[in-house]
Order: C-alpha cells, then sequence, then structure tokens
C-alpha cells in the first residue's frame, strides 16, 4: 500500500522519518510530499525523504507544471451564486491548479492514505481535498502543539504592524459574511481574517473551505492521532470534535522510551527526582529563532544577540552547570554563530533524545517540553516574546518566567542543595503520564491505525467505485448510452404540465446528469443546478453544467418565484428534518409551477432517522441519507403552505430488474409479484415516490 506524507517544515522532518520508517517496516510504501513553496525547505525535505528510504515528490512544481484546461477556465466564474472579483477569479484559477494537481499526484501513486501533521489552515488543503473526493483516508498527525491563541497572537502582530486583515464593506466582504463567516473573528479592531478575503472566498468557491479555520486541527482528516491524555484536553478545549481524536501516543514519547531504556542510570535519576551530579546541573538550553526582527518591542532585550548573550549565562548558572544547546531547525545561519559564539556545545543530536539526558529543559513555549515532563525533567520556560500562551497552566514543573534574572536565580536555586530540584521534578513526575505515554509502544498503535483506516476503505477489487461517497455514487456520466429510467420518468411527469418549460432547477443535481438530459428533451428551458458538495460541483463545471454550490436548505441567492420546474432529487432523506428543504423549493417555484420530489416517503405513519456505516468501523462516522418522513407529516406540512393547490405521491418502480451489487449500500430490485419489483438495499425495503407540487397562480 502506498501510504502519502504531506510536509512544509523541516522540524515536521524526524518524526516522519520515524513514522516512515515504521510504516515500511509493516511492508508499506511511502511517498513524501513536500508542499512548502521554501527552495531550502524543499531540498531539506528531499534529503530526510531519500535518507529514509521514501519516494519524493514536490507537490508546488507539480503545481507549475499542471494547467487548467480552456473549459475549467471559463467555468471558475461560475462556481458559486456570487460574481468574483478579478482578484478572487486569479485565486480560483490557483486553487482550482492546486486541485487538480493534487488528484493527478494521488491517482498516479495509487495512494492509499494521506498522512499529515495538520489538516486546517496550514495544511496541504488540495491535497486532503483530492484524497476526500477519492475516498482517501486522512490521519493527522500532529508534529508540534497548535492552539488557536497561536492566531490571536497572529492577530495581535498584525495589528501591532498595521496589516490586519479586516473585512471590507465592500460586496466580497458582505460575501464572505454570507458564505464564509466561520473564517470572521471579532477583535478589538473590528472582523478579521487569517487570510485576505479575495483568498478565502476562491478557498470556498472551489471546494476548499475548513469547518473549523480557527483551529490548527480543525479541518476535515478522519482522525486525528493524539498524543496523551494532556493533548486530548487541549485538542476537545481547542473544539475538535471527539469523535475524530483517536488515542495513540506518539512516536516521540517511544523515542524518549528507547533512551530511557537503553540508559538505566537516566530512568533511575529521574525516578528519584536528582540530578545526574549532586550539586550540578545539566542544563538543555532549546531557544527559538530569532523574531527580533518583527518581535523586539516585545522583548526583554533589544537585539537578539543581548538575548543569547543572557541567556547562556543564565544557563551557566555562575559555573554550576554544563550547558547544550539545541537550536532550532528554523535558525538561521546568523544567529548560529551568535549561538557558537558563546563558548557552548551546540549539539546537532536530536532534541527528543537529548531531554531525557538533561536534568533541566530551559526554553520557550516548545512543544517539547511535554516528553519533559513526560520524563519527569523541570522545564524553564522563559516567555522571550510575550506570547502568554496557556498551554501549559496548572503544571507546577514548567516554571514560567519573563525576566531573565528570574531564570538566573530559578536555575542557582535547583543547582543549589536546598531541595528546589527534588520539589520540581516530584511536580513533573507527578504529571508525566498526562503528557507522554512512555510505554514504547505508540508506533504500533498507530501502525495499527493505519491498517485499519485502509482495511475500512472501499476496496477496488471488491467494490469498485461503488463505496458510499456522494462524489462516486453520482460521479458524472460522460458519455450515456441511453439516459437514466428515472429521468425520462421525470421529464415524462415535467412534460405532462408544462409541455416545454422555460426554467429548471434541480436541487441536489450532483455532476449535474440530470441537467444534461434536460438539455436535449427541454432545450428551450434555462437550467440550472445546486449541489453541496464541491467535488461533484467541479465535477460537474468540467463538463459544461451549469452546477454551482450550494445548500438545499438556504437557497437564498435565488429569487422567489424564479423556475417554472424544481426538482430535488434523492437529497431529502439526508436531512433529518424535511420541511427546510422543501419550503425552499416550493419558494423559488414560479406560481402555476411544479415541485417534483423524489426519494423515500414511508407509506406508513411514522417518521424514521436511519444512520448507517460498514461493519466493523467501529470509530468511523455514521451516515445519513435513508431517513423518512412519513406521508402524512408530508401532507400536514404542506396544508400549511399557502402557494400549494395541490399534491400527491406517485410510486416509483423499475421495469426491469436490477442486481444486488458488492457494495450493499446500493439498491436492487426484489419481485413483488403480478410482474412488479420493489426497491431495496443492505438496510431496508427503499419506499420510492414522487411527490408531485402543483403551486397555484400567482396573483
Amino acid at each position: 500500500m502506498m501510504i502519502i506524507f504531506a510536509a512544509s517544515s523541516i522540524s515536521q522532518l524526524t518524526l516522519l522519518q520515524l513514522a516512515a520508517n515504521a510504516m515500511q517496516r509493516q511492508g508499506h510504501e511511502v511517498l513524501m510530499v513536500n508542499f512548502s513553496e521554501l527552495s531550502g525547505v524543499s531540498a531539506a525535505i528531499r534529503t530526510g525523504a531519500e535518507a529514509a528510504g521514501m519516494q519524493f515528490a514536490d507537490f508546488v512544481e507539480r503545481v507549475a507544471r499542471t494547467e487548467l484546461s480552456d473549459a475549467e477556465t471559463v467555468s471558475l466564474a461560475e462556481l458559486t451564486a456570487w460574481t468574483p472579483t478579478e482578484g478572487e477569479l486569479s485565486y480560483r484559477a490557483m486553487f482550482s491548479g492546486q486541485r487538480k494537481a493534487a488528484r493527478l499526484m494521488l491517482d498516479e501513486a495509487d495512494a492509499s492514505l494521506l498522512l499529515v501533521c495538520e489538516d486546517g489552515p496550514g495544511g496541504c488543503a488540495a491535497l486532503i481535498a483530492a484524497a476526500k473526493d477519492r475516498r482517501i483516508p486522512v490521519l493527522d498527525m500532529p508534529f508540534g502543539i497548535g492552539e488557536s491563541r497561536d492566531y490571536d497572537n497572529a492577530l495581535r502582530d498584525r495589528a501591532r504592524e498595521g496589516n490586519l486583515n479586516l473585512v471590507p464593506t465592500s460586496e466580497a466582504g458582505t460575501n464572505l459574511r454570507r458564505y464564509a463567516g466561520n473564517w470572521i473573528k471579532t477583535i478589538e479592531q473590528g472582523d478579521a481574517t487569517l487570510m485576505p478575503v479575495e483568498v478565502i472566498l476562491a478557498r470556498v468557491a472551489v471546494g476548499l473551505d475548513i469547518e473549523q479555520p480557527w483551529v490548527v486541527h480543525g479541518g476535515s482528516a478522519d482522525a486525528l492521532l493524539v498524543e496523551s491524555p494532556a493533548m486530548e484536553r487541549i485538542y476537545r478545549r481547542e473544539g475538535v470534535p471527539a469523535e475524530k481524536l483517536v488515542m495513540t501516543g506518539s512516536f516521540y514519547a517511544d523515542a524518549v522510551a528507547s533512551v530511557l531504556a537503553a540508559q538505566p542510570a537516566l530512568a533511575q535519576t529521574a525516578a528519584y527526582g536528582r540530578p545526574m551530579e549532586p550539586e550540578r546541573l545539566s542544563v538543555l538550553l532549546a531557544p527559538p529563532p530569532s523574531r527580533h526582527d518583527t518581535h523586539a518591542k516585545l522583548a526583554e532585550f533589544a537585539t537578539y544577540a543581548e538575548t543569547v548573550r543572557r541567556f547562556v549565562a543564565a544557563a551557566k548558572c555562575g559555573g554550576r552547570a554544563d550547558v547544550t544547546v539545541s537550536l532550532h531547525p528554523a535558525t538561521l545561519a546568523e544567529d548560529r554563530a551568535l549561538w557558537a559564539a558563546q563558548g557552548v556545545a551546540i549539539s546537532e543530536q536530536w532534541i527528543i533524545e537529548l531531554i531525557p539526558r538533561h536534568d533541566v529543559l530551559l526554553t520557550s513555549f516548545s512543544s517539547t517540553s511535554r516528553w519533559a515532563i513526560a520524563c519527569g525533567k523541570p522545564v524553564v520556560n522563559y516567555d522571550m516574546y510575550r506570547l502568554d500562551l496557556s498551554t501549559y497552566e496548572g503544571v507546577a514543573g514548567v516554571v514560567e518566567l519573563r525576566e531573565m534574572d528570574g531564570v538566573e536565580r530559578l536555575l542557582l536555586a535547583m543547582a543549589s542543595v536546598d531541595g528546589t530540584y527534588a520539589r520540581l521534578a516530584a511536580q513533573q513526575r507527578a504529571r508525566g503520564a498526562e503528557w507522554g505515554v512512555l510505554d514504547g509502544r505508540a508506533g504500533e498503535r498507530i501502525l495499527k491505525e493505519v491498517d485499519r483506516w485502509i482495511a475500512g476503505r472501499p476496496n477496488k477489487a471488491v467494490r469498485g467505485d461503488t463505496g458510499y461517497s456522494r462524489a462516486s455514487v453520482y460521479a458524472p456520466n460522460a458519455q450515456p448510452t441511453r439516459p437514466k429510467h428515472m429521468f425520462v420518468w421525470l421529464g415524462d411527469q415535467i412534460e405532462r404540465r408544462h409541455d416545454q418549460p422555460a426554467s429548471l432547477l434541480d436541487v441536489g443535481a450532483a455532476a449535474g446528469d440530470f441537467l444534461s438530459y434536460a438539455a436535449d428533451r427541454f432545450p428551450q428551458a434555462e437550467l440550472q443546478g445546486i449541489e453541496f458538495d464541491p467535488a461533484l460541483v467541479a465535477q460537474g463545471r468540467e463538463r459544461g453544467r451549469p452546477v454551482v454550490q450550494g445548500d438545499a436548505n438556504d437557497l437564498r441567492d435565488l429569487t422567489s418565484g424564479q423556475f417554472e420546474v424544481v426538482l430535488m432529487t434523492g437529497t431529502h432523506s439526508i436531512f433529518e428534518d424535511f420541511r427546510t428543504s422543501l419550503a425552499e423549493c416550493i419558494r423559488v417555484a414560479k406560481g402555476g409551477g411544479t415541485v417534483l420530489v423524489t426519494g423515500l416517503f414511508n407509506p406508513f405513519p411514522l417518521d424514521a432517522r436511519i444512520h448507517w456505516r460498514y461493519p466493523a468501523q467501529w470509530d468511523a462516522p455514521w451516515h445519513p441519507g435513508y431517513n423518512m418522513a412519513s406521508m402524512e407529516s408530508v401532507r400536514a406540512f404542506l396544508a400549511g403552505q399557502r402557494r400549494v393547490a395541490g399534491a400527491e405521491f406517485l410510486p416509483f418502480e423499475l421495469p426491469f430488474d436490477l442486481a444486488p451489487q458488492p457494495d450493499p449500500v446500493r439498491s436492487w430490485t426484489e419481485a413483488a409479484g403480478e410482474g412488479r419489483r420493489t426497491l431495496r438495499n443492505g438496510i431496508m425495503q427503499l419506499p420510492m415516490h414522487c411527490l408531485k407540487i402543483e403551486l397555484a397562480e400567482d396573483n
């Protein structure tokens, strides 16, 4: 099986190398895909991938080589109910090119799973969307600690610099509020966004929206691999859905456990809460990269050089500590020289393996602090740039300080015999299991999760393209040999009342197959389709079908009384309440027009909500799609609709046999006697009817 890793940072590299080695031992192939636009980062990721025996591909290069067809380019302006600005249109072209490149890349690799380090705004949205289109599982394996407070700090910084993205009063701003309000955050200066308005609207238009854009892991990954109980609390606090969280532990934790197992003396000193040498500290100094170019006013010291000097002086504890410096991978060469000039050892060893070999971690809001907590090592957190993060709030063994003098006093106390070190170490040990599971089996649990998701994916050899996905079930028929029976039947219902309708709307149009049929049968009609799934919209647009993205429950961009005929086929049963979508169909239909709603209606006086999933997928989400409103409930609802002149339920039957398919969600026919057939699937018999609503003429 081919597993795709998406990487954009050198900081992610070691974690992904560990994961790749484990998955390759399991028999999987691994392709590392770089999506950073920085040439230096791309080169480092390529080198790291090749060193770990992975294949490598550069997504940025692939996008540059991918061109949109003329039809795809023309359709960009028609993807949504709103008209894009020139700026938004250019972003639509860029994002559409990314989606196309991602589809090609995944298809060529024959990918079975996509593993990312983030699925929120910082993730590779195009790869994630392409994977979801193809029912390829997406797992999110975090490499650091990302919180919404990081975005708050980014807004604070932009406000200080005078370059906030505030929602404008223009039409673009109105469209953002209407269609992408989840991207807006109200702050003191007004309504702000992480990205320019036109960028966000373009993302939404081409299907790269994020449900929770203010949450680092707020995207559409199928599962978030949780590192520890403490991290689970953070994810829940951030608003990540509980069903997305899967407790596995981390390859980081296994690396710490491996060091402790190889050197029992380290584990002993941690267990007894004492330094490795009496009255002498071993300090691991892990500073962040310099941000003085933009954050000097927030720092205690005016220059990064002075910060470096004071950091090292504090760490040395007046000669009572041995100091090892572990620099962040993003540290610039000129800044590395500043550290080297201080006469301390700069280690190139991975910081995760250094933490258990030292007594104290001295850092500034590093995500690696959790592994120091896990192995009982006190952490001194110097808030260099006043980030005010609450990540380690309540962890007494993580001491947060804003002044370097306080850092120096604390380290001196730990190097003495007054019990400070023992107290802090004991406080860390008390919380250690919350922050890191050091049983050495996290990799094993992650591999099981990977294999579980691959096994649960509809298998091409078994289900072909019939696994449940609206984008596959309703994939466009590019060269139909003959129209579907239902299309002909619906056309007959339309023709009996309207002959040649002037306008027709298909709500839940999928990729627009019925619209293609209607264009031939009703050539005078103005046709439009509304579809919620952006993948299906894109597929329909590629074939020149007039489908735009929209919501059946909110057709606000369509004028009341706009269409002579309105259809909604196989859609209303997705919703737990049919009334909103049905009311919208009635609203946009003309006086004297017809609404045809085809799907499941229960002839018995019972309303039912039905959810389903494939077997043994214990943690997978339940699918909707087979909810049933009773005919009695529908009649009661229509009685309150003043524009409705009459309504009837027409039974729908197939005149031919339909064999069972490998996917039990797909329907087949059963003999019902006297030459009649009923439809059913692996869930139930399917009482298919067409609700035909005739509207009164408007006064």
